[in-house]
């Protein structure tokens, strides 16, 4: 690969599953030019990239805040995000496109880590911003779908429940009717 990021790790640690997970708020991305050696590790030249951005640009304008509309939508449906997400919107916004597409693109469930490698290879922001908005449809797609099962689930339990409910009562009753009926 030859885009990564120079950042600053925010957190590190084991996960449950047993496996480990850094944190990392990537500052910029970086361009391997050449690699200086491997042993014993990794060193190279890079080059800073520069994101350039027109916040004024109406297009640039309508991409953002159509993932701020999908990332409010996946908000409703999933309130694992709410904190965070209203938290770093209201900080980045519309200000800093490239740092919003890569925030979220780290919080979405269903994208895969691939999906995620080719995120921070892309340089340029608008690009970045329509690759994640459509990751951010996809979760929301699947957090609707997740819903629905839900409730299902919850419709067919609360029946069995009543179901249960009436068959217990209609029990008793019957049994009350029987001690009536050996009483005459």
């Amino acid at each position: 690969r030859t885009v990564g990021g120079a950042g600053r790790v925010l957190r590190m640690g084991p996960t449950p599953d047993g496996s480990f997970q850094v944190l990392v708020n990537i500052q910029r991305r970086v361009v391997l030019k050449e690699l200086v050696t491997n042993e014993p590790h990794l060193i190279g030249r890079v080059s800073y990239h520069v994101e350039k951005v027109d916040a004024n640009d109406p297009q640039v304008k309508a991409l953002i805040q159509a993932l701020i509309s999908k990332i409010k939508e996946l908000i409703k449906l999933n309130a694992v995000f709410s904190e965070e997400m209203k938290l770093f919107i209201s900080r980045f916004g519309s200000n800093e496109p490239g740092q919003l597409a890569d925030m979220v693109a780290s919080m979405l469930s269903t994208i895969t880590s691939e999906e995620l490698q080719d995120v921070l290879e892309t340089l340029e922001p608008m690009e970045r911003i329509q690759k994640v908005l459509h990751f951010v449809h996809r979760e929301v797609e699947v957090s609707l779908v997740k819903e629905r099962i839900n409730k299902q689930i919850e419709e067919k339990a609360s029946k069995q429940q009543r179901d249960f409910f009436l068959n217990e009562q209609l029990n008793g009753m019957l049994d009350v009717a029987q001690k009536g009926c050996s009483e005459l």
